[in-house]
């Protein structure tokens, strides 16, 4: 039992123990995912600043977030990091930072180092003076990968302390002035083109300008650099270097210029006794004069290699010399004395290039100071091939060309001739145009001199050739113009001898398969031909489609031009016929009219005497007058019946006749319409408004039924008013002496007619409808109702006018 007590109390206490720490550290913050969280060390990426807050004690020394977004730096929150020694922000997206207010924070006095590398800062002075608030005592500043562009230093009290200043990787094109304490700058991957106006640190010992756009250095351009111990301007746009660019660098150790498109080397460095190490890798160098590292005591490293346009080589090694590579040039032979004086040279390299094997071209090579370097010439057993019989004093004069050598350069390049000159001592070099035919002149082209190291060129020959040092011949651009041969002359005091070199274009990169298609010249014009072929296609296509439009257009006018003056010739036509028509219907309406009117007339007159005649005999003969009298009046109803019957039977006849002509007029010039819309395809709608802008008045000839039967109504008015005619027994005597006045309308019938009892009476006309009747007929001239009722007009005038003359007939008749 007792034992069983201590057991469960031995668990008891075990339990506590081990939950006890769970429950302290569970009141701890948690590290973020993503974080490495230390006592002394914090590491984060991809995550928010404000979550590290409560990390950031006295006891941290490294703060380094990457990708954390944050736009603006709050200094202040780094108050608790009061022993931070290094902060890194990097691509954190940092715009500015934001300082606290003067008094509230005194800095981190621990902080040494701070990198704010591939962020987004713009303002260099804003940014130099936060990072000297935020560590006093800061001594290296990364500033990479950001967006400055112009760098200046406003003053020297707020950069005492920094010595290391990053700023590769920017956009830097202005660089007026850095801060005085600086040591190691790098100014890499940026903008630069000018250094002229820079104002540099004294102190400064490395200096970094690679990669830059920088074309040339300039005497006054590297002023107050005499700390400087490396120099980097490798990967520029340098071309030229002034004579004196160097003198002001008494302390540099290292300097590289490779990878810049350097045509010569003309620097002294008179004031480089210092120099360590020089780097002049993958120029455009054409010679190198060793001679000009003289004054370079200390020179143990040159490094010329890979520089494809390197044929000539004068001088002779420094003593110095421990280290020198030349590899993969195009060099031949060099100097005889070349390593006389290299006793300390230890490493050679210069494989990759052309080497003469001529026992009296590679002198140069036994003269170097161990066995130990690599053979230039072997055998086929791999030994190294030694030509026996011969002496130093068959190498007195002479130049050695390869027997069958044709030099052959690439079209609108340059192109190095070499005659492998050698002698003792140095002999002089000629060089001329050496024609291949017959009696043509030998063009002389300039001349060499060793002891100068200057050539010289004869008039009009600068353009196409120069001379460089150690007698090589450059063609400055192969073209068919110097495909030539060309021989060279050289003399010493032991004599002259002679060499020809023959020129040829190099045509057989035209054929290369390449990985580029367009630097071989048959794949590039296939492909060329291809294209030409598929873009001559497409213009053809084109070509096609614009001259079809363009001929679709041209049609189009002329067929809408022809189309408006065929639509002109019928509308002239058809105004014409309907002129015709209507001056012919107007014209045998006027026959009608007046042979009515003179009907009228003769019977007017004949009824008239016979009203007189018989007016002597009334009281006698009333009976017999009576008769006479309806049988007058009866006649004269008749005639006035006969007539308005004629009359209004020719009227509808010459209606008839009219609207006949007319219809077929109007048939005409739809037909027509519509074959020239079936044969230029014309739309309606654009023929319509052809028509209406031609003739807006094109129907002004046009006659509606109701005027023909307004006009016939006017005439046969005075018809009616005659049927009212008194009987001839009526007239008074004393109207015997009346005489009967014409009518006071060319149209109406007379205005007097005999009243029941034989007398002579006035016509009771109103006014009103005598001047209806007259406008009526006026308005046979007038222009015609609108076409658009011309149908349901004449339908219900047609009625009318039938109604109206068969009143008319019905009330005669009752008369």
């Amino acid at each position: 039992m007792r034992v069983t007590i201590l057991l469960c109390s031995f668990a008891h206490l075990l339990l506590l123990a081990t939950t006890a720490p769970v429950q302290e550290n569970s009141t701890e913050p948690v590290c973020p995912s993503g974080c490495e969280c230390g006592q002394r060390n914090i590491r984060c990426t991809g995550v928010d600043f404000e979550d590290i807050l409560h990390f950031l004690l006295p006891s941290v020394r490294l703060l380094h977030l990457t990708d954390c977004d944050i736009s603006e730096l709050p200094v202040e929150l780094l108050r608790n990091a009061t022993n931070l020694e290094q902060l890194h922000l990097i691509d954190c997206g940092i715009e500015s930072i934001l300082l606290p207010s003067s008094g509230t924070f005194e800095g981190l006095r621990q902080l040494r180092s701070i990198n704010l590398s591939q962020n987004e800062l713009i303002d260099f002075a804003a940014t130099m003076e936060a990072m000297q608030r935020i560590g006093p005592n800061v001594a290296s500043i990364d500033l990479s990968a950001n967006a400055i562009a112009v760098v200046n230093s406003s003053g020297d009290g707020y950069y005492s302390s920094v010595r290391t200043l990053n700023l590769s990787g920017n956009a830097i094109d202005t660089l007026l002035a850095l801060p005085r304490s600086l040591q190691v700058v790098d100014l890499s991957q940026n903008e630069i083109a000018n250094l002229s106006a820079v104002i540099w640190p004294p102190s400064l010992t490395h200096l970094t300008l690679r990669q830059n756009a920088i074309s040339e250095l300039g005497d006054d351009e590297l002023l107050s650099l005499s700390t400087l111990l490396q120099l980097d301007a490798s990967r520029n746009l340098i071309t030229e270097i002034h004579a004196n660019a160097f003198d002001h660098l008494p302390s540099l150790r290292q300097l590289d210029l490779s990878f810049n498109p350097l045509l010569k080397f003309d620097a002294r460095f008179t004031g480089m006794r210092r120099l360590e190490r020089l780097e002049l890798t993958y120029t455009n160098l054409f010679y190198f004069d060793v001679d000009l590292l003289s004054a370079a005591m200390s020179l143990r490293s040159l490094n010329i290699s890979h520089n494809r346009q390197l044929s000539s080589i004068v001088g002779q090694v420094g003593r110095s010399m421990e280290v020198f590579d030349m590899s993969h040039c195009d060099l031949r032979m060099l100097p005889d004395r070349f390593f006389v004086g290299a006793s300390r040279l230890r490493q050679l390299l210069i494989d990759g290039n052309g080497w003469l094997c001529d026992y009296c071209v590679r002198r140069w090579h036994q003269r170097l100071p161990s066995d130990s370097f690599p053979p230039i010439c072997v055998n086929s057993s791999g030994d190294a091939s030694q030509e026996t019989g011969l002496s130093t004093n068959d190498c007195l004069v002479g130049a050695y060309i390869p027997e069958g050598q044709i030099v052959r350069a690439i079209y609108s390049t340059s192109a190095v001739l070499h005659c492998n000159q050698y002698g003792q001592p140095a002999p002089s070099l000629k060089w001329f145009v050496y024609p291949a035919s017959t009696g043509a002149p030998v063009i002389l082209i300039g001349s060499y001199e060793p002891k100068t190291k200057k050539g010289s060129l004869a008039p009009d020959m600068d353009a196409k050739y120069d001379i460089l040092p150690g007698g090589v011949l450059l063609i400055r651009s192969t073209s068919r113009d110097v495909v030539e041969r060309y021989k060279c002359v050289v003399e010493n005091e032991h004599g002259n001898s002679s060499a020809v070199i023959r020129f040829r274009l190099d045509l057989s990169s035209w054929y290369r398969l390449t990985p580029n298609p367009f630097d071989s010249v048959f794949i590039g014009s296939v492909v060329c031909g291809i294209l030409t072929a598929f873009l001559s296609f497409i213009v053809n296509i084109l070509w096609l489609g614009v001259r079809k439009v363009v001929l679709w257009y041209i049609h189009r006018a002329e067929r809408t031009s022809r189309v408006r003056k065929m639509v002109e010739a019928m509308e002239k036509y058809r105004q014409k016929q309907l002129y015709n028509l209507h001056e012919k219907y107007n014209k045998r309406l006027g026959h009608i009219r007046d042979n009515y009117h003179q009907q009228v007339e003769q019977m007017r007159t004949s009824y008239t005497s016979q009203s007189e005649r018989f007016r002597d005999y009334r009281v006698a003969q009333m009976e017999t007058m009576n008769q006479h009298l309806d049988t007058i009046r009866d006649n004269y109803n008749q005639q006035i019946g006969r007539m308005r019957e004629y009359g209004s039977r020719r009227s509808d006849q010459l209606w008839e006749s009219y609207e006949r002509q007319m219809n077929r007029i109007r048939t005409f010039s739809l037909q027509q319409r519509l074959r020239m819309m079936r044969q230029y395809k014309i739309k309606q709608r654009y023929l319509n408004k052809l028509l209406e802008s031609l003739n807006a008045d094109g129907n002004q000839f046009e006659m509606s039924r109701q005027d023909s039967e307004a006009v016939t109504a006017a005439m046969l008015a005075a018809l009616d008013e005659a049927n009212d005619l008194p009987p001839l027994g009526k007239i008074s005597a004393h109207d015997s002496h009346m005489n009967i006045s014409a009518a006071s309308s060319y149209y109406s019938l007379p205005e007097l007619f005999l009243d029941e009892n034989g007398a002579i009476a006035t016509v009771r006309s109103d006014s009103h409808s005598s001047s209806a009747a007259s406008s009526s007929v006026n308005n046979t001239h007038l222009p015609p109702r609108q076409s658009g009722s011309n149908g349901e007009q004449s339908t219900s005038s047609d009625r009318s006018s039938k109604v109206t003359r068969n009143a008319n007939i019905d009330e005669t008749v009752e008369l």
